[in-house]
């Protein structure tokens, strides 16, 4: 939690903190199939629709639906299997 007189090197250094200021709901790949979602803000989201784009694809893709992400949680759900195997 922060404290009050908390200097800016305490409040800003990645190896004290587990977020981002800025970056409140994260996601990120924590597995070949599976992905962590964090939501760092005081309020729920209903209907949570993640998707992936890169330069390889021609529209995004949805990769992860959520009925709720509950406030203040961390949560790891694996993804839809939208690739198939080439051989």
């Amino acid at each position: 939690m922060f404290q009050d007189d908390e200097p800016e090197s305490v409040l800003f250094d990645s190896n004290q903190r587990g977020f981002y200021l800025n970056a409140m709901l994260q996601v990120s790949k924590i597995d070949r199939n599976k992905f962590r979602i964090r939501n760092f803000l005081p309020r729920k989201f209903n209907d949570v629709e993640i998707y992936f784009k890169n330069a390889n694809t021609t529209a995004p893709i949805k990769i992860l639906v959520l009925e709720e992400l509950a406030a203040l949680a961390e949560v790891d759900r694996p993804s839809f299997r939208w690739w198939k195997p080439s051989f």
